[in-house]
């Protein structure tokens, strides 16, 4: 004659959900969960010991029960608030939320004045052409 294992309640965090079931042990809570990673180790799933809440798992051992964890105000309010992003440029999939002021391009230099280089070509000329003169003036004599 073999003997019935004695079923245990196990809770899981599931998003806004908690995760009810009732197994044998915590390997058996989950597989129904469907999980690869111990979650009991994580600190996500735990043994769940009031009545109130172990009644409709045990009515129905193996069976995930799905309760919500509040409603949907209830949980809005819980949730921290968003802090402010920080601008990323060339990121073109990021969306800003607060938009970082921009100071303002510097005006850019002015072109430096040619006015000055003109004026020192024509003085070269002129003291390249009175040299000139006064090599041809020696040559002469």
């Amino acid at each position: 004659m073999t003997r019935a294992k004695k079923l245990k309640v196990y809770r899981a965090v599931a998003g806004f959900n908690d995760a009810y079931v009732a197994a044998p042990s915590q390997k058996a809570a989950l597989e129904a969960w469907g999980s690869e990673r111990d979650l009991f180790a994580r600190g996500i799933a735990e043994l769940v010991t009031d009545p109130a809440l172990t009644a409709e798992p045990l009515a129905s051992p193996g069976v995930v029960v799905k309760h919500s964890r509040g409603t949907t105000a209830e949980q809005i309010k819980a949730m921290p608030a968003p802090e402010p992003r920080t601008t990323h440029r060339g990121d073109s999939d990021y969306t800003e939320v607060f938009e970082q002021p921009r100071k303002p391009k510097p005006a850019p230099k002015p072109k430096p004045s040619s006015a000055a280089l003109e004026a020192t070509e024509t003085a070269l000329e002129a003291v390249s052409a009175d040299y000139d003169g006064g090599m041809k003036a020696l040559a002469d004599q």
